[in-house]
């Protein structure tokens, strides 16, 4: 038997607004807690609802045991419900659910409950490390570990810690009874990048309650939110994945002589891809990020009026933009060192002072010199020609004795002229001896 089309499109048209009015023409919304379901007292946090349309619609968001909706919001695609100094069990702890709607006619089905748990704070917060590196490459493994600081003598309950990273519903590990337990990565994959926090709760009288419905989560909390006392959460911490594709970048300083206290330096990474993020690290800390400039491929880190303790070793690595936790391997490291500018004026004054004494010696050297050899010359023109008179102890057979002159000494004297020498010439002969 055939049916008429009229009667045919009648009747889906019908089951058409029946799914509507029903809200099962919409697929359910997804839920979560952020940053975790597990809250600390005192602390906020935000219940996140999302769909698959991008339509603008109106979201609920409803609290079992509640007869209104807790807060309702306009939006796109998704929205937070943000709910702040979480409180015991009321009003915040318990199981939330929630819709969109798209008039009053047109909502989805409710989302599945998420279960808020209120917990009790238990200082002080755990301490948290990545080892070997929080720079992890691909197919190597790691451990994140959690550290707590109580003493154990104090607690007779078991500790259960737990792992938690952002982006994740609920905690991502757990384990009991360790003071520091090590949570092992065993195959680094990119995925793998992000960031992590952890917790650790003592726990008394655990007991299992679950949903009577089936749309609901299956979970463990405890019979009264004050037998469980927890820890603040830990300090987030950053593990980043190398990324092969990404050559290591190089490292410059500028300017290249020597750097002392007052002066202005910048530090330039350059990598070989462009629109990328550039971290600079000093001793392996990163101390700045820096976007690169339109589509270039490198940036720089000024550095205005060093100090002495801006010297150190530096590195520096890249990321794409948008894509934080996939990174370049690190440059090799370049040494900046600063000398104090007033220790380099002082050693220099100092130079400079002991060159001009040593240059006002060496004159004064030389002047002493000089005047000694003008006194010696003047003393010996002062002195009279030596003339020596050499006596020849032969004797004459007539007891008559010779006296012979030096010809040497008198070359210097000046010779008289011949024609003023008398002509009458005395000779004195010199006796030997007495005359008889």
């Amino acid at each position: 038997m055939k049916f008429p089309s009229s009667i045919l499109f009648l009747g889906c048209w019908l089951t058409r607004q029946w799914q509507i009015s029903r809200g099962q023409l919409y697929r359910k919304p997804s839920i979560s807690v952020r940053p975790s379901s597990q809250v600390i007292l005192g602390e906020d946090f935000y219940i996140h609802c999302e769909t698959e349309y991008n339509s603008e619609a109106t979201f609920q968001l409803v609290k079992e045991g509640s007869s209104a909706a807790v807060d309702s919001k306009t939006a796109s695609r998704y929205t937070d419900f943000p709910l702040s100094n979480a409180k015991h069990v009321e009003p915040n702890g318990g199981f939330y659910k929630c819709k969109y709607c798209f008039n009053e006619n047109k909502c989805s089905e409710f989302s599945d409950n998420v279960y808020v748990n209120i917990t009790g704070d238990l200082s002080p917060k755990p301490a948290i490390f990545v080892s070997p590196s929080p720079l992890v490459v691909p197919g190597t493994r790691f451990f994140i570990h959690c550290r707590n600081e109580y003493r154990r003598n104090e607690y007779r309950e078991q500790a259960t810690f737990y792992l938690f990273k952002e982006g994740t519903l609920g905690h991502l590990f757990s384990r009991t009874d360790s003071l520091s337990p090590a949570f092992l990565i065993p195959n680094a994959k990119q995925t793998d990048g992000g960031i992590y926090w952890c917790s650790y709760c003592f726990i008394q009288d655990q007991v299992q309650k679950c949903s009577g419905s089936s749309d609901r989560v299956y979970v463990n909390i405890t019979d009264l939110d004050f037998n469980q006392r927890c820890s603040s959460y830990s300090d987030r911490v950053y593990i980043n994945i190398t990324d092969p594709w990404l050559s290591k970048p190089s490292i410059t300083l500028t300017p290249t002589q020597q750097i002392s206290t007052g002066m202005n330096v910048s530090i330039e990474c350059q990598g070989a891809k462009s629109y990328v993020t550039f971290s600079l690290f000093k001793s392996n800390n990163l101390i700045a990020s820096q976007e690169a400039e339109g589509n270039r491929n490198a940036t720089k880190f000024f550095f205005s009026e060093v100090k002495l303790e801006d010297g150190g070793s530096y590195t520096c690595r890249y990321y794409r933009t948008g894509d934080s936790f996939l990174w370049s391997e690190s440059s090799d490291p370049m040494e900046l060192v600063v000398t104090d500018r007033f220790a380099v004026i002082l050693w220099a004054s100092i130079a400079a002072g002991l060159s001009l004494l040593i240059l006002f010696l060496l004159v004064l050297a030389f002047i002493l010199y000089r005047k000694g050899r003008k006194g010696s010359t003047a003393h010996e023109r002062s002195q009279p020609p030596n003339i020596s008179l050499e006596s020849d102890s032969r004797e004459d057979p007539d007891g008559v004795s010779y006296a012979a002159l030096n010809h040497g000494a008198l070359k210097s004297t000046q010779v008289p002229d011949a024609d003023r020498i008398p002509e009458s010439c005395t000779y004195a002969a010199l006796a030997q001896g007495r005359p008889k």
